[in-house]
């Protein structure tokens, strides 16, 4: 499949200007008229000329102070409180073989309330005696990352217009990209080249270039990958150095290297599978368009996962060292930090899971040291009920200590309909630094292009782990927002 591709259009062009002015009762309005319309008409009236897909959103919210509740249906106010419109409409077809169309338009209240071109691009393909000619003229569109391992030379971008090509044949390939940035003067260059060696493709040997160019300067890099694979097992290195207009202290370059999948087996002692990497990057090294260190480190890290015969058990061992050398420091100016997590992991029958783990962070040129982590985990899961329970002791046993407990159940009522409640608690050795959240989400699914949302709380709080995330866990003032949302949602 041909990726999203599409018509370009000038981004800058005030196409409909929309939902400007409109007053209280006119967004209520245009929320019920949009959502009739689209629940209604099917996507059949416009097949046969081009695909035409769209997604639409309204929300609003309803503040509580003071036991009283106020709605909020104005446009105006922060781009995450009060009532917002979201539209977005997707146009592709495919012309003729082996050409693609894509464009993507979107209207956002918060924003400029107009419609806008918002991505595309135009998708060429030419498939001939095994070799595979790719060519792609793009807007806005994620492109950049050309799949180097390990360094991560190009990162994904998707603020570029420009033209990437790529190329597979012999038993090889090859990416050109050429972009500009729209929000500045600047320019984006990349290259990789490699192929694939003897029978599996046993050696894969590649080379990764880039550039970022601007008006007073510009910075280069190069690099060099070889992949090994003996079986399910691969030994992966890559090295790259660094060139920039501006000043850059210290060694230009970057090393990784990583094996993957070392497995040995036993039907009766079970399984052990090894993976261990290994990093060297230089203060000097600069690389604007990907992976980008700024500084002197050396790293190892280690993990160990053992499966015991019985499949429903699993031992779990990691190890992070580094080594920073700061060489503007005067005082302590070399860094050494170490990271251990062992974890265990047992599954039941009836859907139980569990999972205890211990972790501990040293860094004494922070005076972090011996910050230990203990947690507890289990886990139920039936057709109608999905509960997690979590507790987290956090520095465990010396002053920093904070207790965390975190609970989420999902009840799926019907296909349609099912709710969620979060239930987040946390205390220290000072009563002034408990805290609490709670949040509550009913979802209805209407028929199958639309969703209901009614929301309260704090959405973000326990959305990264329940007692691991840090907007809840390491935030003292964290609290439920007593804030209801109303969200509606459609697509075609």
């Amino acid at each position: 499949m041909p990726a999203q591709a599409g018509i370009q259009s000038n981004p800058d062009a005030d196409w409909i200007p929309a939902f400007a002015g409109m007053t209280k009762n006119a967004e209520w309005l245009r929320c019920i008229l949009v959502f009739i319309f689209f629940l209604f008409v099917p996507s059949s009236a416009f097949a046969g000329i081009v695909k035409l897909e769209g997604f639409y959103e309204f929300r609003t919210d309803i503040n509580q102070e003071n036991s009283s509740f106020t709605p909020n249906v104005e446009v105006d106010g922060s781009s995450t409180r009060g009532a917002k419109n979201y539209f977005q409409a997707r146009i592709s077809a495919d012309p003729a073989p082996g050409v693609s169309l894509y464009s993507k338009l979107e209207l956002d209240s918060k924003g400029d309330d107009k419609f806008r071109f918002a991505e595309g691009n135009i998708y060429l393909k030419k498939e001939a005696n095994k070799k595979t000619f790719e060519c792609f003229l793009f807007d806005s569109l994620d492109k950049f990352r050309l799949d180097d391992p390990l360094l991560d030379v190009t990162q994904g971008k998707s603020d570029l217009r420009g033209m990437r090509v790529n190329l597979f044949a012999w038993n090889g390939w090859a990416h050109l990209y050429q972009g500009r940035f729209k929000t500045s003067n600047e320019d984006a260059f990349a290259v990789r080249f490699g192929k694939n060696f003897f029978k599996a493709n046993r050696l894969s040997i590649g080379g990764t270039a880039n550039r970022k160019a601007w008006s007073t300067g510009y910075d280069d890099v190069g690099a060099m990958d070889v992949t090994l694979r003996f079986g399910s097992t691969e030994l992966v290195a890559a090295g790259a150095s660094s060139y920039t207009s501006n000043y850059a202290p210290g060694p230009k370059t970057f090393f990784k290297s990583e094996l993957r999948n070392v497995r040995v087996s036993n039907r009766r002692l079970g399984t052990v599978q090894l993976t261990s990497k290994f990093r060297n990057s230089g203060a000097g090294y600069r690389n604007y368009l990907g992976e980008n260190p700024e500084k002197h480190e050396v790293g190892i890290n280690n993990e160990v996962v053992y499966k015991l015969p019985l499949k429903s058990m699993r031992l779990t061992w990691k190890q992070d060292l580094k080594r920073e050398v700061r060489s503007n420091v005067l005082i302590r100016p070399e860094r050494r930090t170490d990271y251990r997590y062992t974890e265990l992991f047992m599954e039941f029958q009836k859907g139980y899971k569990a999972k205890l783990s211990y972790d501990v962070y040293n860094d004494p040129w922070t005076n972090n040291i011996d910050r230990p982590n203990l947690f507890f985990e289990i886990e139920s899961q039936s057709p109608v009920n999905t509960l997690v329970a979590q507790i987290k002791y956090k520095d465990y046993g010396n002053r920093y200590q904070k207790t965390i407990f975190g609970v989420e159940d999902r009840f799926t009522f019907s296909t349609n309909l099912n709710f969620t409640v979060r239930i987040l608690h946390a205390f220290e050795d000072e009563p002034d630094l408990t805290r609490n959240s709670l949040f509550m989400e009913l979802r209805y699914k209407v028929k199958d292009n639309g969703n209901v949302f009614v929301k309260y709380g704090t959405e973000d709080h326990g959305n990264d782990g329940l007692t691991n995330d840090g907007s809840f866990a390491d935030n003292s003032t964290a609290n439920t927002d007593r804030i209801t949302k109303i969200i509606l949602q459609l697509w075609w």
